[in-house]
């Protein structure tokens, strides 16, 4: 009896070790990106006191933040005449008396960055210090505390380029603060979320006083700026109310996440967008809160790129993977062109070659740069038609050309294209105002600080974005100014190029090789034009529509391979017919645990593993997906890529309808 009870014992303590070694394991592999910490505004006094130190020890997830300033090549707290010595010796205390224990440090710091490397080279923690080069990615936990380099200084303030100790704040981490209005310039692609300001952010009134009631409205807060960046908030930073929000961290970390990376042309995405409402723009790496039994559906996208998968679905019922990834494939430039005009001594839309364009005191002439173009002179414009035929109504949507003035108006408009109508949002001008290059829908406008000078060939570009209402203008391949939340454009009245507003703006210049998408340009595709890379237009049909359709249809294919099929199937048959076996073929019977197969001679056939014939539950277009998949694997052995399928089957549908479809 002894000897069981023993054996008990043995197997519960074997269990317990097994669940803290696999916690421990678990915690550990985490990466610095998947980890919060509070952020503690403190003081020598208070780093001294013993209320910090015990609450210090009793949690392991605290940073802190101290104001420092240089002087004599010496660095020194602003308050309590101590030198960062006093500091180095308390960090290295610090975690001394923990050995899992990681400390970031925020410097609000004034002076000169190389004074503040050398003297941290040159303190105690030296070889405890962890320093990132820019534009690596953070490395797990575990690695950080098996190489011993546990304290992060990170540095806000007036400061050139970092050395080997100290990260600008503003090279590694995403910025928002928790007081309305606050703004900073963040770039999308950083890894790392700070909340700054969290102890200011505004809650409900508490009925009670009692503290305790507001945890909604923090934890909800965070959750919202998680879903909205796609970062984990990493850094929260709580003034020096450090017990109050102790219950940040464990709340936080009671929620579960997806993560995931983006990845095309052999890099990770910078700039990623997202149809989500609730979303703002993210990095190629994405992190996003999932609260149990809920539905999640993410749907990513990149001008200029095609996404497989194109939607990311996350259910309660289903196992959710580590990271997901996903494939951004580049388009065609032609995807999407609903116009594209050269003026070879005519006007000419490759898209729709047979219409006729009307106008007025235009003319084609030969210039000694880009051989011949349009000039448009004041009072002289050309009627390109509904904007409909160019899927510019609520949509998004790229304009593209070169433009040459030879009169800039300083107190006027020199208009490229646009229709006539002043109502809100239905005004279309795409313009110079006094020289600037201005974006117009009609009090929803948006202009360049950039201004341009006359006789000389620029590469203008203006975009448009529905999902986050972004107008953006490029010169010569540069982003030149963007501005978000604009509601899309809705006029119905026609296009003319040289000419838009009823104040009678014209061009006073030249233009040459414009074109239309309805959708938005990447930036690449962006910069290939401005170098002049010709747009080719492989097919052309009428009516004109946002997709050209295929010089090779689905419905030609189709027909195709079933006839390339019957006459095999025929000239087998006259084959085996020719024949006189001496002996009869014996019959071989699959075993109907593997009989499932697809049969194409003879007509479409599907049978599953019981022998059962379930051909007709394949629709016609599932069948004709089938073929066309299985036709382009023969060529090539990753298959048919998203964007030929798309053209092939659903040609002319807008995406959201292909979505839908597939």
């Amino acid at each position: 009896m002894k000897h069981r009870y023993n054996s008990t014992i043995y197997k519960l303590f074997f269990v317990l070790v097994t669940i803290i070694l696999l916690s421990t394991v678990r915690v550990f592999a985490k990466d610095f990106t998947e980890t919060s910490f509070t952020i503690s505004r403190v003081n020598p006094l208070l780093l001294e006191s013993k209320k910090f130190i015990d609450f210090m020890e009793s949690n392991n997830r605290l940073g802190i933040e101290v104001t420092v300033f240089e002087k004599n090549r010496q660095v020194f707290f602003t308050t309590g005449n101590r030198d960062f010595n006093f500091l180095a010796h308390w960090l290295n205390e610090c975690i001394e008396k923990d050995s899992t224990r990681i400390v970031p440090v925020f410097l609000n710091y004034s002076g000169l960055l190389s004074v503040l490397d050398s003297v941290i080279a040159n303190s105690e923690i030296s070889s405890s210090v962890f320093f990132l080069p820019h534009g690596e990615t953070w490395p797990p936990l575990e690695h950080l505390i098996d190489a011993n380099r546990r304290i992060l200084f990170f540095v806000s303030g007036e400061t050139e380029l970092p050395g080997k100790n100290v990260h600008r704040t503003v090279d590694y981490i995403h910025r928002i603060s928790a007081v309305p209005g606050s703004r900073y310039d963040n770039k999308s692609n950083l890894e790392l979320l700070a909340v700054l300001d969290f102890d200011r952010l505004p809650v409900s009134a508490s009925t009670t006083g009692n503290f305790r009631n507001l945890v909604p409205d923090y934890i909800n807060f965070l959750l919202q700026s998680w879903t909205k960046y796609g970062k984990r908030p990493n850094f929260i930073f709580v003034g020096e109310d450090f017990q109050k929000f102790d219950f940040i961290l464990p709340q936080l970390s009671s929620f579960t996440w997806i993560n995931g990376i983006i990845r095309g042309l052999g890099k990770t995405l910078e700039r990623v967008y997202w149809r989500n409402p609730e979303i703002s723009i993210t990095g190629g790496k994405f992190s996003f809160p999932y609260r149990g039994g809920d539905e999640l559906t993410l749907t990513p996208f990149v001008p200029g790129y095609g996404m497989t998968p194109e939607q990311i679905i996350v259910t309660g019922e289903m196992e959710v993977p580590e990271s997901y990834h996903i494939i951004a494939e580049p388009l065609k430039i032609d995807d999407g062109l609903t116009g594209s005009f050269y003026f070879d001594e005519t006007i000419r839309n490759n898209i729709s070659p047979s219409k006729q364009y009307e106008g007025e005191n235009f003319s084609f002439i030969r210039d000694i740069e880009r051989e011949m173009v349009l000039k448009l002179p004041e009072n002289s414009s050309v009627n390109l038609g509904s904007p409909e035929l160019y899927g510019l109504r609520n949509s998004s949507f790229t304009v593209s050309c070169f433009v040459k003035f030879y009169e800039i108006l300083e107190s006027g408009d020199n208009a490229i294209l646009g229709n006539f109508e002043t109502e809100y949002r239905r005004g279309l001008h795409l313009i110079l105002r006094s020289g600037h290059p201005y974006f117009g829908l009609w009090e929803n406008d948006f202009v360049s600080e950039e201004k341009l000078q006359p006789n000389v060939w620029y590469h203008l570009v203006w975009r448009y974005i529905i999902e986050t209402g972004e107008q953006a203008i490029f010169l010569n391949g540069q982003n030149i100014g963007s501005s978000d939340g604009h509601p899309p454009f809705s006029g119905t009245g026609e296009i003319h190029l040289g000419s838009a507003l009823l104040q009678g703006a014209n061009l006073h210049g030249y233009i040459d090789n414009l074109y239309i998408w309805s959708r938005p340009l990447g930036v690449d595709e962006i910069v290939r034009l401005a170098m002049d890379e010709p747009v080719v237009v492989v097919s052309v049909s009428e009516p004109v529509s946002a997709v050209k359709k295929p010089i090779f249809s689905s419905e030609l294919l189709i027909v195709f391979a079933f006839v390339t099929l019957i006459i095999a199937a025929l000239l087998l048959f006259i084959f085996r017919k020719s024949r006189k076996p001496e002996h009869p073929a014996p019959v071989h019977i699959s075993p109907a645990g593997n009989f499932n197969r697809i049969n194409l001679f003879g007509g479409f056939q599907a049978f599953d593993r019981e022998g059962n014939d379930i051909s007709a539950r394949f629709t016609p277009k599932v069948k004709e997906l089938f073929l066309f998949i299985f036709l382009a694997t023969l060529k090539n052995k990753q298959g048919a890529a998203v964007s030929d399928v798309d053209r092939q089957l659903w040609f002319g549908l807008p995406a959201k309808k292909i979505i839908n479809n597939r």
